[in-house]
């Protein structure tokens, strides 16, 4: 309410422009999700930990080297693997319904 007074708006000049404001309300605006989005997320993070795990397990089978131990972490692997996969197929995750909602996006 007061940043909309007269008052504030001559003093307090605002960065943003009116453009700006639409996209911010059009990006917070209500999105519909169902169970079947909910499911499909899951699935596909299930999918992305059993990669990075199968991954490390693999790596780990190398030796025992203090280097193969250290890449073969599965934190690692998979950490590095959810920042390549969502790097690769941004456009794929940004389709999918209520990915900002479960944090998968």
């Amino acid at each position: 309410m007061i940043p909309s007074m007269a008052f504030f708006k001559n003093i307090f000049k605002s960065a943003y422009s009116n453009e700006e404001l639409e996209d911010s309300k059009q990006y917070h605006s209500k999105t519909v999700v169902t169970l079947q989005d909910i499911a499909f997320v899951f699935a596909i993070a299930v999918v992305i930990v059993t990669i990075g795990f199968s991954l490390s397990k693999g790596i780990a089978t190398l030796g025992q080297n203090s280097m193969i131990q250290f890449i073969s972490n599965k934190y690692l692997i998979l950490t590095a693997f959810n920042c390549g996969s969502f790097n690769d197929f941004s456009s794929f995750f940004k389709k999918i319904h209520g990915a900002n909602e479960v944090e998968l996006s």
